[in-house]
Parts: structure tokens; C-alpha cells; sequence
């Protein structure tokens, strides 16, 4: 059941916890939505989308001619808005105009302006582009089953159709026919025969220079969700027995070793004028 977003692999995270437990699926639907979670936490705490994705980003103008992009890497700039002030008119700068040579250029992390520099202001400038890693969800998404009639569905099955994923909130048989409409806003319901679909998101478009992401991120989504998964009956304890016996219980948000993991790729920015949509 995978989900966009995820880092890691429900199969992988099993074997990382137990193999034995590669051979049940009774906790197949607490873990994933540990991963799930774990992984939306991951992006929250390095500030920033790690899933591919494209982004509009709203800033405030430097007055030079590069400006470092908040989701990275950078895989592809479509344009760059500056906005007109004070009377005067805005213009769209796009990566190449009638020919010319190239107005826009980029790297991993920084955007870069040829013939004009990014007008000082508040909230002036409009990044246009695409950028963040392949996750394991991503790829998992990609492979999910159409849309079948009359077919018996559990909840929680996922399937693809039109663009976009479902996840089935309950069990039943699918129509005979497929909905009219299929709801593509994110955790909308769709009424399939007393089934009811949760739109999860569009079907990621992977671009070819995209590069799966860094292994140390899946290593801690993997060790924050087997921390999570093996504490889940232990919630609101610290401790256990008496004397030489007794066993204490790591119940911490995260290990140090998953934080260390984790902080090197950690950014931390202004927030004033800064943002994605």
C-alpha cells in the first residue's frame, strides 16, 4: 500500500524488522501507515519535499542574479515571474526566448538569471520548476492495478485510473460499471457500489534525470518506523521489573542515530516570504 511520499518499502521494512514477519500480513496495514507517517515527519523536519515533484515558489527578491531554490535537487525550471511594483510591469523570464541563447540556468540548488537580476521586493518573485528525488512510494505508485468490475476489495487496496490513486477506505465488491466521475482532489470520496475511494494524489511523473533517493533517508524512515512498531504496546510505559531485572524502554521521538542521519540534510531558512505551493 504504498503512498507517494513513503521512503522506504513495506516489504523492506518488514525484513529490516523481523524476517519472520516478511511472511505475515496482519501488520501490513499498521505499517504502512507507520511508514507513511514516519516519511511526511522526515520531509517536516529537513524542511523541505523530498518526492519529486513541481513546485511554484513564492519569494522575496534579492537583487542579484542567483536565488537557491527551497526544494533540491533542481531537476528542470519552466520560468521565473518578477513581478512589476510601483507602476511598472512585471515579466515572465523563461529558459530560452526566439532562439537566443539560454536566459535561465540552474544547478542542484540555485537558479540563475542571465539578463536581469531577481528585482529586490517583498514577495516578488515566482520560481517555476521541478526538482526533489524518486522515492521507493513514488515507484510503488507507479505499478498499482487499474480499476476492475465486480471485483471483491478489501480496505486499504489501492488502485490507479485517470491519473491518479485510490485507496479503498472499505471493503465490498466494485460496480458493475466504473463511477461516472472519479474525485481528483486530495482525500476526496468517491462512491464506488458502497466502496468509497480516497483520492491520494496524482501519479508522479518521474523525469529522466531524477535520482532515487539518498539511501540514509530510507535507513532512517526504516529505523524511526521499526522504533515506532515495536513501542506500539509499550505506550505510556517507561520500565519494567525490579532490581538487575528490569528493563527500560526507549521511548523517545527518534534515535540519536536516525537524527544524526538526518541533520546533515536539514536546512533551515527564513520563513518570511518563502514558500511552495
Amino acid at each position: 500500500m504504498p503512498h507517494a511520499v513513503d521512503l522506504t518499502t513495506l516489504t523492506d521494512l518488514k525484513n529490516y524488522i523481523s524476517p519472520a514477519l516478511g511472511q505475515t500480513t496482519a501488520s501490513d496495514p499498521a505499517l504502512s501507515k507507520i511508514i507513511t507517517a514516519v516519511s511526511d515527519g522526515i520531509n517536516r523536519y529537513v524542511s523541505r519535499t523530498l518526492a519529486v515533484g513541481t513546485f511554484a515558489e513564492v519569494r522575496n527578491g534579492n537583487g542579484r542574479r542567483s536565488m537557491r531554490a527551497l526544494i533540491y535537487p533542481v531537476l528542470n525550471v519552466s520560468s521565473v515571474v518578477l513581478a512589476g511594483f510601483y507602476g511598472e510591469t512585471g515579466h515572465v523570464i523563461l529558459p530560452s526566448a526566439n532562439g537566443s541563447a539560454s536566459h535561465l540556468s540552474w544547478d542542484k540548488w540555485f537558479i540563475n538569471l542571465r539578463d536581469e537580476c531577481f528585482w529586490e521586493g517583498r514577495q516578488n518573485i515566482t520560481l517555476n520548476y521541478s526538482g526533489g528525488f524518486m522515492t521507493p512510494g513514488q515507484l510503488g505508485v507507479l505499478t498499482l492495478p487499474g480499476w476492475t468490475a465486480a471485483a471483491v476489495t478489501l480496505a486499504n487496496a489501492q488502485i490507479q485510473i485517470g491519473g491518479f490513486y485510490y485507496e479503498s477506505v472499505n471493503g465490498g465488491t466494485t460496480g458493475a460499471t466504473a463511477p461516472g466521475t472519479w474525485l481528483q482532489t486530495r482525500n476526496s470520496l468517491t462512491n464506488d457500489n458502497g466502496i468509497f475511494w480516497r483520492c491520494e494524489g496524482a501519479i508522479p511523473v518521474l523525469p529522466s534525470n531524477a535520482n532515487m533517493v539518498p539511501d540514509d533517508f530510507q535507513l532512517a524512515c526504516m529505523q524511526q518506523s521499526a522504533l515506532l512498531f515495536k513501542n506500539r504496546t509499550r505506550v505510556g510505559d517507561t520500565g519494567s521489573g525490579v532490581g538487575p531485572d528490569r528493563i527500560n524502554y526507549f521511548l523517545k521521538d527518534a534515535h540519536p542515530s536516525t537524527i544524526s542521519m538526518l541533520d546533515k540534510h536539514r536546512e533551515v531558512f527564513p520563513t518570511d516570504g518563502m514558500g511552495t505551493v
